[in-house]
């Protein structure tokens, strides 16, 4: 296995940025286009972390399910636009990551979006850089698993040849968390998502991570109670 501090993989809609407003105005678009009236801010929200498929089969009438897929298509068009728009970085989160990469961390992501998309996503935030590789949804291919199923964490450890001792899943849903119990590696839950709506407090400790952080820019200093060598 791959020595050196650690693999770090990350969530992102909550963990590292705040694309809440972007993604109402996406989904809604893709609504409006096939006749649906749009949803509001505070439903979307709470569905962030699912695949996007999946909150259009929750948002649709369910004899409307059938036509999630063509919704998702809808959708991605105006995306490859419009994925940067509005989307903040959170606080700290660009100066972590350049730490922690410049320290020889391996650091990778584990996201619901679409993998091309999320791709896409942080080219144009200039995040791209930091990551050694990035997983995300395969919609349509040969794919594997959304959390909380362990598939995508597996996947990057294997890549990136890292054992499970050796890496940590951050992330601020139950489902991020899950995934990494799923996984058999430590977990770090962010508050971040509590804060933005995305997700609630007793539900991340419902699902058990082995720690509870205020936001990714104070990351460094649970990883050092770890063993992990930190900058």
């Amino acid at each position: 296995m791959k020595r050196g501090p650690g693999l770090i993989i990350f969530d992102l809609d909550g963990t590292l940025i705040d694309a809440r407003h972007n993604l109402k105005e996406n989904i809604n678009y893709a609504l409006k286009m096939n006749g649906y009236a749009p949803v509001t801010g505070n439903r979307i929200f709470t569905l962030i972390g699912h695949p996007l498929i999946d909150i259009y089969k929750i948002i649709l009438p369910k004899k409307d399910a059938y036509i999630a897929a063509k919704l998702v298509k809808d959708y991605r068009k105006r995306y490859k636009k419009t994925c940067h728009i509005g989307v903040k970085i959170l606080s700290g989160v660009e100066k972590t990551l350049e730490a922690f990469k410049r320290n020889g961390f391996g650091i990778a992501m584990a996201t619901a979006k679409g993998e091309a998309q999320t791709k896409l996503l942080l080219k144009r935030l200039g995040l791209r850089k930091y990551f050694d590789l990035v997983v995300g949804y395969r919609y349509g291919k040969s794919q594997l698993r959304p959390k909380p199923h362990p598939d995508m964490i597996l996947h990057i450890m294997k890549h990136l040849k890292f054992n499970r001792n050796r890496t940590i899943m951050v992330g601020d849903t139950q489902l991020d968390i899950r995934a990494g119990r799923n996984a058999r590696v430590r977990t770090i839950a962010v508050k971040t998502g509590v804060k933005l709506g995305i997700s609630r407090l007793e539900e991340l400790k419902k699902a058990r991570p082995d720690a509870i952080i205020g936001s990714v820019s104070t990351l460094a200093g649970r990883l050092k109670k770890y063993g992990f060598d930190i900058y």
